[in-house]
């Protein structure tokens, strides 16, 4: 009888980015940081899965959309439904947070508009989410009867594992910024004028070597214009896209050039950097022993699957199985370059 196939833990710290962004939210004393990172993140969160709406006039409204609402405890159970990466990502940032929950709120009044409809009602519809109950429960049964013994990894074994992969375990450069960011106003006239204002400032602040007093200038000059915020120690990953490249290429006290993005101007002043460097036990250990765990985990649920089967004799109606096969061919659409 055929086995079910596992994936190794050394495959699996090789292709998961989690260890390689270990260190992301920690100073400079390995401790999660408290300080908000204020260089805007502007890249689109991802769907959560939706949590079972609360009785009406439960909770207090954290955002409204005409009679749709999302409350405090479904927010939180939303909340709690996404990576810790992204959670991160959103508390470092209140424009992000607050984008991520318009795009809530809009799944919601979608969820009611289908409702309405009686969209649940479809056969295609029920079939689905009869699948997914199925699914569902058999992922938390399999999760309650593989779970691995409270005292694994022991020390010797987190150790040995942490020799093997020392490679793969790094702790990503990091870097401290300070930026003086000039949004978009919307107004032609006034966006027109902002990259020559952004050059402006640059070279002055290039030619007299103080970013602070060019910016206390300009705030006594232009109240409002430009807004002035700092990040802590973070890896690249986790700052604005657009501004990536020129961190990188900047020097612990050099200013980069005016930078666009969808909503401004961004000036990057570099204060600190990390360079990249093997990640200690210590600095792994929680991430690993959890890794270590799951694998432990994914071994005792493939031997519990391939137990079941063992159990009797399988038996496989082979022209049977070709018929399904045929007639449940997806539906392949023809691409519209490819037409004579």
């Amino acid at each position: 009888m055929q086995k079910l196939s596992r994936t190794s833990l050394a495959l699996r710290l090789a292709m998961g980015a989690s260890l390689a962004l270990l260190s992301a939210c920690k100073d400079s004393n390995g401790e999660p940081s408290a300080q908000p990172a204020q260089v805007e993140q502007t890249a689109p969160a991802q769907p959560a899965a939706a949590a079972a709406p609360p009785a009406a006039g439960s909770e207090i409204a954290v955002a409204r959309l005409g009679q749709v609402q999302v409350g405090a405890e479904e927010l939180a159970l939303q909340l709690q439904g996404i990576s810790r990466a992204q959670y991160q990502l959103l508390q470092q940032n209140r424009a992000s947070l607050e984008q991520w929950l318009r795009q809530r709120l809009a799944e919601k009044a979608l969820y009611e508009q289908a409702l309405n409809q009686g969209w649940q009602d479809k056969p295609e519809v029920r079939r689905s989410l009869e699948q997914a109950r199925r699914q569902l429960i058999v992922q938390s049964y399999l999760h309650s009867v593989s779970q691995p013994p409270d005292a694994f990894p022991s020390e010797d074994e987190l150790t040995q594992t942490y020799e093997r992969n020392k490679a793969a375990l790094q702790v990503p450069a990091r870097y401290r910024v300070e930026q003086l960011f000039l949004p978009f106003t919307g107004q032609t006239d006034s966006d027109g004028k902002l990259k020559a204002q952004a050059d402006e400032l640059v070279q002055k602040m290039r030619k007299s070597g103080n970013f602070s007093a060019v910016v206390q200038e300009l705030e006594k000059q232009s109240p409002g214009l430009a807004s002035r915020s700092e990040t802590p120690l973070l890896p690249l990953e986790q700052l604005l896209p657009e501004t990536r490249a020129a961190i990188a290429q900047l020097k612990t006290g050099q200013v980069s050039d005016p930078v666009r993005s969808s909503s401004g101007w961004h000036v990057l002043h570099l204060l600190q950097s990390e360079p990249s460097r093997a990640a200690t036990l210590d600095e792994v250990r929680a991430q690993l022993t959890r890794l270590m765990r799951e694998q432990r985990q994914q071994d005792i649920a493939f031997s519990y699957l391939n137990g079941l089967l063992d159990t009797g004799t399988v038996t496989i109606d082979g022209g049977e199985l070709t018929k399904v096969l045929e007639r449940s061919a997806p539906v392949v659409q023809a691409d519209p370059a490819a037409a004579p």
